[in-house]
């Protein structure tokens, strides 16, 4: 089993991944990656997501007997979204909340804003597809 710590503010379908580098600062919601993008690795690498807590996902190998994987709209909803708690632990994360009930297009323009001085530093896509496409064309 691995436990992986994701970008929880950023919402499936949405695919997030920051380009690392070597002097690069992390700042507040700029970081890591999205439950998304984690679902195409487990994906890429026969493994599954078993739960998420938070912003912990738990992820397996498919070949684990008897384990019951999600796919990441479920597993962000149920241990991250609609947990009730959630805005009181997470209160940092309220200017991301607008994400929840956007559009993925809409969500797309809200990060571009968003991360305006990042610009190049971090992959953005609606889906699996187009993500697929922006990492085959990476720097």
């Amino acid at each position: 089993m691995i436990i992986t710590e994701i970008n929880e503010k950023i919402p499936p379908p949405l695919r997030f991944l920051f380009k690392y580098a070597p002097n690069s600062q992390l700042r507040h919601h700029f970081f890591g990656y999205s439950i998304g993008v984690l679902e195409d690795l487990c994906e890429q690498h026969n493994y599954g997501i078993l739960e998420l807590e938070y912003n912990n996902a738990f992820i397996a190998p498919r070949t684990l007997t008897n384990a019951r994987f999600m796919d990441a709209e479920s597993a962000y909803a149920q241990g991250y979204r609609d947990r009730p708690d959630r805005k009181e632990r997470f209160a940092s994360n309220l200017d991301m909340e607008i994400l929840h009930s956007r559009s993925s297009q809409k969500g797309i323009e809200f990060l571009q804003d968003f991360y305006a001085k990042e610009h190049g530093k971090y992959y953005l896509a609606a889906d699996r597809e187009s993500l697929a496409k922006q990492l085959e064309g990476k720097d």
